[in-house]
């Protein structure tokens, strides 16, 4: 028995959940489905804005769900059209193991499916400039990403169409974790115990989901990222930003009166933080 694998599949959800058949295609008026494939020729799914060719686009926002839900139900469930702008495109991805996806859920696979997204939205839309809106789990995953971007020199200093990198704008983060075994334990409000059973979860966490961002590389342009987060979070605690926030010296914002759902939700939050970092 592989309890590794069993324990990665609690963490991210239960399969039958996040990978249901639904009917993906065209669920809105802005979004179509689409499938472009990687270099190995497996196919990887996400939603794109349905292409107004009179907008002039200032950019592409990628989109990160958090775990448990495919691109579907997350979009559904978390009214993310009120807060849709028209001067962006918009991808919003599925993660390999979830939705249509017939992959394994790797995080390498996560860097190469968000990577592969955004090659397409170069090539065929002639957009090089990305902010990564990230929420929970999509939120942890986007700033790791960063630093994967970072480590393999794919990251450029400036919007241009000539240049084979990619400008990375802004991060914009709700609620994320900080550290795997330490986030499964505060969700089933077992911190307290961390000196016991930490080492037991420790062990349980495979590669593959094992995250630490308390101490990203000082190369990193804490600049562009943004934390928001609320005291009223019980399934991924405040405490979380402030371990990434003590040695990554990033925007924050703190919002109260909200819990881990509402305050990506909340219209007022978008308003007062998603955007004006855009616009910024």
């Amino acid at each position: 028995m592989d309890l590794k694998r069993i324990f990665m599949n609690i963490f991210l959800g239960i399969p039958k959940l996040r990978t249901k058949e639904e009917y993906f295609d065209n669920i809105d008026r802005i979004l179509i489905n689409k499938h472009i494939q990687n270099q190995r020729n497996e196919d990887l799914y996400g939603y794109i804005s349905r292409v107004d060719q009179n907008k002039d686009y200032k950019g592409c926002i990628i989109i990160l769900h958090g775990i448990s839900d495919n691109r579907k139900d997350f979009f559904e469930n978390y009214w993310l059209r009120d807060n849709m702008r028209d001067d962006f495109l918009y991808v919003i991805p599925d993660f390999p193991g979830f939705g249509e996806s017939k992959l394994s859920f790797t995080k390498i696979g996560c860097y190469e499916m968000i990577l592969n997204w955004m090659c397409v939205v170069k090539k065929d839309y002639g957009l090089n400039k990305f902010i990564i809106v990230g929420q929970s789990f999509g939120s942890t995953l986007g700033l790791d990403f960063y630093r994967w971007m970072s480590e393999n020199d794919l990251l450029d200093t400036k919007e241009t169409d000539k240049s084979e990198k990619f400008y990375l704008k802004k991060l914009i983060l709700y609620s994320p974790f900080a550290v795997t075994h330490v986030a499964v334990l505060q969700y089933y409000l077992l911190g307290w115990a961390n000196r016991v059973l930490g080492p037991i979860v420790r062990y349980l966490v495979n590669e593959e989901i094992d995250f630490d961002l308390t101490n990203l590389p000082k190369k990193l342009d804490p600049s562009i990222v943004e934390l928001i987060y609320t005291p009223g979070d019980s399934l991924v605690p405040y405490t979380n930003s402030l371990m990434i926030l003590e040695n990554f010296k990033a925007k924050s914002r703190m919002i109260e009166a909200k819990n881990h759902i509402n305050l990506f939700i909340c219209n007022e939050v978008w308003q007062e933080s998603y955007n004006n970092l855009i616009d910024e």
